[in-house]
């Protein structure tokens, strides 16, 4: 079978004459079934495309078994999409892909820009193989966890470290804590102060104190289930969390430098 709307089960509905187009794309373990009640509300606004991966719910099963192989990454899946897309002649679409589905719209839109305009990805999956490719990678990355951070607060100097009083617009602040609340460590520290000297930024270094109560960020959870190397920093501010939170203009300069830095090598 050559025709990639009965291939995929391809239903189109909402507004058939609507200038805009979104396709949903669901993941492994489901079919098109799973968008109902999401697709519902944009019915009148958008024509909404809705369709089976080839394995999947309704779509041909002849297809799968003699084109396994087209199959074996997710690739495969992305051309499926093109080609509904191709033989819908849609142009600036919208993409909504579940897991599996989201990285399928994700690889599409790199093939074929013409055919997406937005991509709306729902707990996209990454990747599928551990190989030494994707090993690699996850050794080079860097992980900066950036967030807010609590700035000098002369009113409750028993609060801070004497040697961590950090000041509003004094710069991005390296954040540390003995409890692993947050994923500093000197290595990674080191590499986030050159990050500031080649911005030419103003940098500072705070640990909470450890018999005190201390938030966390997603830091930690990074560090811990990927292995990245990762550091928590922030813009200072007082009164974290309070009606009466304030940071300093100069920092947000500052820490846009910093990351313009990480993002340049």
């Amino acid at each position: 079978m050559n025709d990639p709307l009965k291939r995929n089960n391809v239903v189109v509905t909402g507004n058939l004459s609507a200038a805009r187009s979104i396709v949903f794309v669901h993941g492994f373990g489901t079919d098109q079934s799973a968008w109902k009640e999401v697709a519902d509300p944009f019915m009148a606004d958008f024509r909404i495309i809705l369709m089976d991966n080839v394995g999947s719910g309704r779509s041909d099963p002849d297809y799968f078994t003699q084109h396994q192989h087209r199959y074996l990454n997710i690739n495969g899946y992305a051309n499926d999409l093109i080609e509904v897309c191709k033989a819908l002649k849609i142009v600036d679409a919208i993409a909504v892909g579940h897991s599996a589905g989201g990285t399928a719209c994700l690889l599409a839109a790199v093939k074929a820009p013409n055919r997406f305009s937005k991509l709306v990805l729902i707990g996209a999956s990454p990747r599928y193989l551990d190989d030494e490719g994707y090993r690699c990678a996850l050794a080079r990355s860097f992980f900066v966890s950036a967030d807010m951070a609590h700035a000098w607060n002369p009113n409750f100097p028993a609060a801070y470290e004497p040697a961590h009083r950090v000041a509003v617009n004094g710069g991005p602040v390296i954040k540390t804590n003995a409890n692993q609340r947050y994923s500093t460590g000197a290595a990674s520290a080191a590499r986030f102060i050159r990050l500031c000297e080649k911005a030419g930024v103003p940098w500072q270094q705070y640990a909470h104190r450890s018999d005190l109560g201390c938030g966390s960020t997603i830091g930690p959870i990074v560090a811990a289930g990927l292995g990245i190397a990762s550091v928590d920093v922030g813009s200072p501010m007082w009164a974290m969390h309070s009606l009466r939170e304030s940071a300093g203009v100069l920092d947000h300069g500052y820490l846009i430098a910093a990351l313009t830095a990480l993002y340049a090598e």
